[in-house]
C-alpha cells in the first residue's frame, strides 16, 4: 500500500509550510523539525485572525458608513424653523406655493446620500439631495417650489414626496395635495 498511514514513523514530506529540509543541512532533529513546523503553524493562524480583524474592523465601518439613517415622520408644511422642524404643518397648497418638507431622521451622518423626491402622477417631477444647510441634530428640510419642478406653478391634484436613500430606497412618504384656488 503506498502513502503515510497515521502510525507510519517516516518523516513528512520534504516541503512543509516553506521549511526545506535539504537546506537545513540535509537533515535535521526531529524534535527540532516539529519545533518549526509548530511556530510556521502559530504563525499562519496568528495570520490568519489578523486578517479576520482587520475585514471585520472594514465591514463595521462600512455598514456604518453606508446605513441608511432611520426616518421617524415625513411632514409637509407652510415653512421651516430653524431646526428644519415644521412651522405650519399643512397638507394642502396652492398653486404657486412652496412645499416645505420636514424630515425626523435618527442617524443621519453627514454626507448620506439621502434626498427627496417628488411626485405627481406617478411621474417624478424633481429630485432634490439633502443641503447641509438644512440639516439640524434631528431634523433634515427641503423646499420644493414649481420652478425646481420646471414648472411656473404646481398642477391642482394629489402629490406624494419620498425620502430616498442612495435613489433606490425609500425611507419614508408624505402626501398633499395642490388646490386650484391656493
Amino acid at each position: 500500500m503506498t502513502g503515510r498511514q497515521p502510525d507510519d514513523k517516516t518523516p513528512p514530506p520534504r516541503f512543509l509550510l516553506g521549511i526545506n529540509r535539504d537546506k537545513l543541512g540535509g537533515g535535521m532533529d526531529p524534535q527540532e523539525y516539529e519545533r518549526k513546523r509548530k511556530q510556521a503553524q502559530r504563525a499562519g493562524i496568528a495570520r490568519s485572525l489578523l486578517m479576520l480583524a482587520g475585514l471585520v474592523v472594514v465591514t463595521v465601518l462600512f455598514a456604518r458608513r453606508t446605513a441608511a439613517p432611520g426616518i421617524e415622520q415625513v411632514t409637509t408644511a407652510a415653512g421651516l424653523d430653524a431646526n428644519q422642524e415644521p412651522a405650519g404643518i399643512a397638507a394642502a397648497f396652492g398653486p404657486e406655493d412652496t412645499v416645505y418638507v420636514s424630515v425626523e431622521a435618527l442617524g443621519y451622518e453627514e454626507g448620506s446620500d439621502v434626498s427627496a423626491r417628488l411626485i405627481y402622477a406617478d411621474r417624478t417631477l424633481a429630485t432634490l439631495p439633502v443641503d447641509a444647510e438644512r440639516v439640524s441634530e434631528r431634523y433634515l428640510g427641503w423646499a420644493f417650489s414649481p420652478a425646481d419642478a420646471g414648472r411656473e406653478a404646481w398642477e391642482p391634484g394629489s402629490y406624494t414626496v419620498e425620502i430616498v436613500f442612495r435613489e433606490r430606497q425609500v425611507l419614508g412618504s408624505a402626501a398633499f395635495t395642490v388646490t386650484s384656488d391656493g
